[in-house]
């Protein structure tokens, strides 16, 4: 993170803001390579607490621009790769990966891609009545920017709510509550980044690319060239739970994009892809991660999409 001397590599942009919607006032320059949303849950009566509205993947090129102001809600976006350019009251800086922005509730914000960069970024847009006290209390309120932290978690609790999308029932609300009330606690607190060891990249790596395989910790343990205890150990540190644990969430994000992106595959079949040999085992598994069922998941996509 670089903070900028002034905001000049702002100047070119329009001060105008010609999309308006609920009060809310945006300019948006479109310059992307890939763009992907996933609409969670959204209300607009303030009832409900804390809650993720929508997660965005997004690939910028060079000039993309977006400028908003008047907004009820939080969004906090996470460099990936490249870099990005933020300002928020009165302030610049240039954000590199692992880095992210913080757009206040009701400020203005903005943020600009260089004419000779890029920059892929996920971000979250976070809403609730609990939302201004949870910030102000928590010290996020003060903050434009945070670097310097191990993302992980971030991209993890990322993983986990877009597996929710199509899900509503109250369980995946709660769910979703749940992993935002996660994301903005760590974010207050935030482990330092400690780069894990290549080999245990490498052996994450592998355990996520085969997930058909069976991968006991003791059988991760002799890959690695370690005991089990110190491979749990290791996780703990760098991946923040454990392998089991880390195993059984890549199978549910496995699983969930199955079911979205390949409707009509027998749940037999969809369970051996991603190492499961018992439907009962996996089903159980599926509705402890999500709230719901594999069939009661697949039917809210069927109903959503309008098969």
């Amino acid at each position: 993170m670089k903070k900028l001397k002034g905001t000049e590599v702002f100047d070119g942009i329009p001060h105008a803001f010609p999309e308006t919607f609920e009060g809310m006032r945006f300019y948006l320059q479109r310059s992307r390579r890939s763009f992907a949303t996933h609409s969670l849950f959204y209300e607009n009566s303030g009832k409900h607490l804390l809650y993720t509205s929508l997660t965005t993947e997004v690939h910028l090129l060079p000039h993309a621009c977006f400028r908003r102001i008047n907004t009820p809600f939080l969004s906090v976006e996470y460099v990936r790769e490249g870099t990005l350019f933020v300002r928020q009251r009165g302030e610049a800086y240039s954000l590199e990966a692992g880095e992210l922005f913080l757009m206040q509730p009701g400020m203005e914000g903005e943020f600009l891609v260089g004419a000779s960069s890029f920059c892929k970024k996920e971000s979250f847009s976070i809403f609730g009545s609990l939302l201004p006290a949870l910030l102000e209390k928590s010290g996020l309120a003060k903050l434009n920017v945070i670097f310097g932290i191990n993302h992980s978690p971030v991209h993890r609790i990322f993983g986990h709510l877009n597996a929710l999308e199509g899900c509503d029932s109250p369980e995946a609300l709660l769910e979703n509550t749940r992993l935002t009330f996660e994301l903005l606690t760590y974010l207050a607190a935030p482990m330092q980044a400690e780069q894990a060891p290549r080999t245990l990249l490498e052996l994450k790596s592998h355990l996520e690319e085969s997930l058909d395989k069976e991968h006991t910790v003791q059988e991760m343990a002799q890959l690695y060239g370690c005991t089990p205890t110190h491979l749990t150990r290791l996780f703990r540190r760098h991946f923040h739970t454990t392998p089991y644990r880390l195993l059984i969430e890549c199978r549910m994000r496995a699983a969930a994009k199955l079911l979205r992106r390949e409707p009509e595959l027998p749940i037999k079949a969809l369970i051996e892809r991603i190492g499961y040999r018992d439907a009962l085992n996996f089903s159980t598994e599926f509705k402890k991660h999500f709230g719901v069922s594999p069939r009661e998941y697949r039917r809210y996509l069927h109903n959503i999409n309008g098969f």
